[in-house]
């Protein structure tokens, strides 16, 4: 992976956890649930590098 796809990657698991925790917040824990996974997708393609950023 070259740098622009990780940070492309980074801003999209970051993007689907934000979402998630407002479906969190505001009750609709289905939908948190889909996109907790869509960001778990996300960080998994980074291979863990995601904390060193």
């Amino acid at each position: 992976m070259n740098y622009k796809q990780k940070e492309s990657s980074r801003r999209e698991m970051l993007g689907c956890a934000r979402i998630a925790a407002g479906a969190k917040k505001y009750g609709k824990p289905e939908e948190a649930r889909q996109w907790s996974d869509a960001a778990a997708k996300h960080l998994f393609r980074l291979n863990g590098m995601a904390g060193n950023w």
